[in-house]
């Protein structure tokens, strides 16, 4: 499905690279009225090193509305290099597809103390801007060369747009900090506007008859560390509809609500889940045996999941039309909505309602809940309704869906993730259900530690000679088998190499007998097993003793929190779970003492107990809430030490 599209870092080095073997012609040039003002003053450039390669100094997006629904959109920026590594100063891009045609593109460059340069049209290249087989969404970049600490860079953009719905964002966001940021809308005559903020509190707007601006100064940079939210996730986030007076006929369709987005969808996508023969035969292979409904739709969706290759082909309204069920399934590929279109299509073909589900892969709250952004999604899934008691077959994949009832949410796209289980991706996020003349928008699940959890089991013996035999068995579920899947597709022989590098940095003197994996099992689970014997740990003028939990913590991540001012975010909630039953240990052998430390949203219960023979230890490590900002960074650094704590127990006896 078509997605907004932002360009990558990557995307900006590469477009340079090209530019700079390019251009080759440059002109002096007046600059234009609207950059004269910022050329004559530019700010100072500050002593020492910067964190950035620039600034932004100015932005403007300006959309002058049509009488039919189209428009015509204007970009200016101002951009001063404060480095030598200047290369995401040096270019600028305007996104567009078919549907948009580029008036103007061009750049100026004013060197310190030096005339102003405009680009000459060698500075200028066309490229797909992401990785879909084929698509029509591409990138005007325009840059310029020698860029060099303190120049000034000034882009503008300029195309006439046909939208498909009358709703627009703007993210206010940038690469490096901005000092003033403006969206400028003009409509005509007896429009109106509607807006709405995500991620930050209303901005009221400046009108001057039919224009209507608004405007943001100082916005914070773009500082990206592990663990941290992207500036798109937290920047502010304007979505606005333009409403035409009752009767006008336009071009696009207004963004009224959900629920009629919902059936704009459906009316574009009408007859493309139509069951064929061959779509009825293939559903009747794929479900043969399967004796319940759940037992259908795993069938399924697991068959759409495996078989059809993923392809996407985004060109003009086949970004958000799905290709025919029937030519999905003939040529086993298609992106999202073909999966999604061929899945529905095979539940009706074994009499099973379903609904197309749109989603936002890519990033957290994209939905406002006042207007209906068709930008807002870039994927699309399955919901199926459930009947009473077939809900505990998915797991966690059910949404409560109002006076839809409970649904099983179905991702035959995602390879990683089981049928019945939700990936940290969509997991908690709003979505739109296009249900016939009931279309709504609902949280999808997910959002619970046991979701995403790992549980792990070792067994252990200590045999003569003081040497131990352990054994772990890891069971994955939810995103963490998700992770672990990618690993052992992508190169199984590393993944293993890399897992007994971690058992000897974790268990001293490891010596490996015994690796397996079972990929996914029938509750969803991605199972490792890991067999090693080892000597018992004993320096010299100590007991002997055996760490119990080592290397239960690594699937909690802990960024340095000392100079940091970004909050720490983590994908997703999770359960770490550690069982250890040990045998044949001397009865002077001393379990794990219990503990439970915890604080607001999060909680490590470590327990032990000697029960005849056997020794058994338990650490379950619960983190429920996901967002950290900076000063709840206490509760992050006690959630740290209780990990290291609980992860270095050890069991020790005497002689």
């Amino acid at each position: 499905m078509r997605g907004r599209g932002r360009a990558s870092a990557a995307l900006a080095v590469l477009a340079l690279a090209v530019l700079t073997a390019s251009v080759t012609v440059t002109h002096a040039a007046r600059l234009p009225d609207w950059a004269q003002p910022i050329a004559a003053a530019p700010p100072s450039i500050e002593p020492g090193i910067s964190r950035h390669d620039g600034r932004v100094l100015f932005r403007e997006r300006r959309i002058e509305v049509q009488p039919d629904g189209t428009w015509i959109e204007r970009v200016r920026v101002a951009r001063q290099a404060l480095t030598t590594r200047a290369g995401s100063v040096a270019i600028d891009y305007f996104p567009f597809n078919d549907r948009a045609k580029i008036k103007v593109s061009r750049a100026w460059h004013q060197p310190p103390g030096e005339r102003a340069e405009r680009s000459g049209r060698s500075s200028q290249i066309d490229i797909v801007a992401d990785d879909a087989f084929i698509t029509d969404s591409k990138r005007r970049v325009v840059g310029m060369v020698d860029v060099r600490p303190g120049s000034l860079v000034f882009f503008e953009f300029e195309a006439v747009v046909e939208p498909y719905t009358l709703a627009t964002d703007e993210i206010f966001a940038d690469r490096g900090p901005i000092a003033v940021a403006r969206l400028e809308i003009v409509t005509p005559p007896g429009w109106t506007l509607r807006s709405e903020w995500l991620h930050h509190a209303a901005v009221e707007p400046s009108r001057s008859g039919t224009t209507t601006t608004w405007e943001m100064r100082d916005l914070p940079d773009d500082d990206d560390p592990p663990l941290a939210p992207s500036p798109f996730e937290t920047a502010p986030w304007l979505v606005v509809a333009f409403e035409p007076p009752a009767g006008t006929s336009t071009r696009a369709a207004p963004a009224s609500d959900w629920p009629a987005l919902a059936d704009w969808f459906l009316k574009l996508a009408a007859g493309t889940d139509e069951v064929t023969p061959e779509i009825r035969a293939a559903a009747e292979r794929a479900t043969k045996g399967a004796r319940t409904v759940p037992e259908r739709i795993h069938a399924v969706a697991r068959y759409v999941r495996d078989s059809v290759r993923y392809t996407a082909r985004l060109v003009g309204i086949g970004g958000y039309r799905p290709e025919r069920a029937a030519e999905t399934l003939r040529t086993l590929h298609g992106e999202c909505k073909a999966k999604a279109a061929l899945t529905r299509a095979m539940l009706a073909a074994v009499d099973i309602p379903s609904y197309p589900v749109m989603v936002n892969l890519s990033h957290r709250a994209t939905v406002a809940e006042g207007i209906a952004l068709l930008q807002a999604f870039d994927h699309q899934i399955v919901a199926v309704p459930l009947a009473a008691g077939d809900a505990a077959a998915f797991g966690p994949a059910v949404a409560e869906g109002g006076e839809l009832g409970r649904l099983a949410i179905v991702d035959a796209t995602d390879e990683y993730t089981s049928i019945g289980w939700i990936s940290d991706d969509l997991s908690g996020k709003r979505a739109l259900i296009a249900a016939p003349a009931r279309g709504r928008l609902v949280n999808l699940p997910g959002r619970r530690p046991q979701d995403h959890r790992v549980e792990r089991r070792i067994a252990g013996e200590l045999r003569s000679g003081n040497t131990v035999a352990l054994e772990l068995t890891t069971r994955y579920y939810g995103a963490p088998a998700v992770y672990e899947r990618r690993r052992e597709r992508t190169g199984a022989v590393d993944r293993r190499k890399e897992q007994e590098q971690a058992l000897h940095e974790d268990w001293l003197d490891a010596r490996p007998e015994r690796y397996a994996v079972e990929a996914e099992t029938a509750d969803g689970a991605f199972v490792e097993t890991l067999a090693w014997t080892m000597p018992v740990v004993q320096p010299a003028g100590t007991p002997p003793h055996l760490p119990v939990f080592a290397g239960a913590d690594d699937g909690l991540p802990r960024p340095q929190l000392g100079k940091r001012m970004v909050p720490v975010w983590y994908d997703y909630p999770r359960q770490l779970s550690t069982e250890v039953v040990l045998r044949g240990f001397p009865k002077t052998a001393v379990p794990p003492a219990s503990k439970a430390p915890s604080a607001d949203g999060w909680s490590s219960t470590v327990s032990g107990s000697r029960e005849g023979e056997e020794i058994r230890a338990r650490w379950v490590l619960v983190l429920e809430n996901t967002d950290y900002p900076v000063e709840r960074f206490g509760d992050l650094k006690k959630l740290y030490g209780a990990a290291s704590t609980a992860s270095s127990a050890m069991i020790s006896w005497g002689q």
